[in-house]
């Protein structure tokens, strides 16, 4: 039996890696299933709608969200799905456990490293990195419901009529020569960023000609921009969030992801897809991108590390090209759109005749 109708619940209503990610499965995917999807809300809502694709929306505000979890149950038992396909925690936790109850299959997809066993009654889960899979396997999730399927590029988005071209060192009012650091990514305390504005401070003295761009909305906006302005950074610029963003990627030089926790993280692959290096911490699966020659791995707290070396890939430019070319190379053949729907759509299938 091969599934037809799928309900993606994404508990998000903003867009980073995750909610990206859900979204290019869903537009993708909707040619060969009929998907409908339930979100928080707002900007996330307002991009599955632009797909065609019907959206419901229902805030699950906790783990603990009694009232989510019997609105969930309630859309699953009236439109009867042939499965639930879960993006992002509280989706996972509250989605697993409604679908559950209404006797519809779940996949959780999960790209983080999390704490929690959220997603102990789902069915299956997907996992972006092999050291996903030893991770879930050892917090208790039985390694055959674990499956491996790479995030994936789609060229699509990459062509220059589709990426558009900006030049953010003229809207920003900088010189040509500027060097652009640029995170991309939802501003959230895991990602590290409140040690950003000290190295841009530092930055202005040892290397005027490099600026710092973060480019996203989350809970830690108010507190980079009370650090900019009580820094006095000219130096540091937070652009919020973009539609734009891979073109504001393709305008900078190199990308930096202070995280502290990532699976295979998104803003990474596609920057080095637009052939942008990057700096990152050594944490969990980052250094796998590292190993296409596009980006320099920093041990995990080594702040002077860190800084020192986005110094040394601002000062670079060619190590800056040759990094980027290396990069592209790699994950244009390793991260193929077409093998993760062939994937995916092989899973919702045994999931439909092996779990239901």
């Amino acid at each position: 039996m091969r599934p037809e109708r799928l309900i993606f619940v994404v508990s998000s209503d903003s867009i980073g890696g995750a909610e990206q990610h859900a979204l290019l499965l869903a537009g993708r995917l909707k040619s060969r299933f009929h998907i409908s999807v339930v979100c928080n809300g707002g900007l996330l809502a307002a991009r599955f709608s632009e797909l065609s694709l019907p959206v419901k929306t229902i805030p699950l505000r906790d783990n603990c969200d009694i009232l989510g979890l019997s609105r969930l149950w309630r859309v699953f038992h009236r439109k009867k799905p042939d499965l639930g396909h879960l993006h992002m925690n509280r989706a996972t936790h509250l989605g697993s456990l409604a679908a559950r109850i209404a006797g519809i299959p779940s996949l959780a997809t999960m790209q983080s490293f999390t704490k929690g066993l959220y997603a102990r009654y789902a069915d299956l889960i997907t996992v972006c990195s092999p050291g996903m899979t030893a991770y879930y396997a050892d917090l208790g999730i039985d390694s055959h419901r674990i499956r491996l399927v790479h995030n994936p590029m789609n060229p699509e988005e990459f062509r220059p009529e589709r990426l558009g071209t900006i030049d953010l060192r003229k809207e920003l009012g900088l010189g040509p020569d500027t060097v652009l650091a640029i995170y991309s990514g939802r501003l959230h305390p895991m990602k590290g960023l409140r040690e950003l504005p000290e190295f841009a401070s530092q930055a202005a003295h040892d290397a005027p000609e490099l600026h710092f761009i973060l480019a996203g909305e989350g809970e830690e906006h108010l507190l980079l921009q009370r650090e900019i302005l009580r820094r006095s950074l000219r130096n540091m610029h937070l652009l919020g969030f973009r539609r734009d963003i891979k073109a504001c990627v393709a305008g900078s030089d190199f990308m930096i992801l202070p995280s502290r926790s990532e699976g295979i993280p998104l803003a990474l692959t596609e920057g080095l897809y637009l052939e942008k290096p990057f700096v990152a911490y050594g944490v969990n699966d980052v250094p796998v991108l590292a190993e296409t020659g596009g980006g320099i791995i920093i041990p995990p707290g080594d702040q002077a590390g860190f800084y020192q070396a986005v110094l040394s890939l601002t000062r670079d430019r060619g190590r800056r090209l040759a990094m980027g070319s290396d990069g592209h190379r790699i994950i244009e053949k390793r991260f193929r759109i077409e093998q993760c729907l062939d994937d995916m759509e092989k899973i919702y299938t045994e999931l439909v005749n092996v779990y239901r």
